[in-house]
C-alpha cells in the first residue's frame, strides 16, 4: 500500500510551480504592472486568427500582430526579442482558450497567496480587455 506524506506531496506541488514561476510571472506582471493592453490584443489576435502556436515562429508571428493592432511602441515596450510573446504562447498551449485569466489565477494563488484568486483575475482581465478596446479605438495612446 502507497502511502503519501502530506508534507512530501505539498514539496512536490511546490516544485512544479516553480518550474512555472518565470512564465506565470511574467504574464502577471504584464497585467498588474505592465500594459494590460498587450495581453489582451495577443490573447484576441490567437482567438481570431487561426495560426500554428507549435511552430517555432508562432512568438515572432504574434508580435508582428499585436504590433499591427495595438502599434509598435506599445506592443514592444519592455519586451526583449519575442520572450513575452513566446511566453504568451506557451500559456494558451498549456490552458487553453481562457488562458490569461486561468494563468493569472494561478499566479495570484501560488505566488501571491491570494485566497480571492479567481475573482481578482477575472476582474483584472474584464480592466485589461477595457484598456484594448480603447486603445484600437484610438482613445488611449499611451503605455
Amino acid at each position: 500500500m502507497n502511502v503519501i506524506n502530506t508534507a512530501e506531496a505539498t514539496s512536490r506541488i511546490a516544485g512544479i510551480h516553480e518550474l512555472v514561476r518565470n512564465t506565470l510571472t511574467i504574464l502577471g506582471d504584464e497585467l498588474l504592472r505592465g500594459d494590460a493592453a498587450r495581453v489582451a490584443s495577443a490573447w484576441t489576435r490567437m482567438v481570431k486568427e487561426e495560426n500554428d502556436l507549435l511552430d517555432s515562429e508562432a512568438a515572432y508571428d504574434l508580435r508582428e500582430r499585436v504590433s499591427r493592432e495595438i502599434g509598435v511602441d506599445r506592443s514592444e515596450a519592455g519586451c526583449e526579442d519575442n520572450w513575452v510573446y513566446g511566453t504568451f504562447v506557451e500559456l494558451r498551449l498549456a490552458y487553453g482558450h481562457e488562458w490569461a485569466v486561468d494563468a493569472l489565477a494561478d499566479y495570484l494563488r501560488i505566488f501571491e497567496g491570494s485566497p480571492d484568486a479567481d475573482v481578482l483575475a477575472q476582474g483584472v482581465w474584464e480592466r485589461a480587455l477595457k484598456q484594448y478596446l480603447k486603445v484600437i479605438q484610438g482613445e488611449c495612446e499611451t503605455a
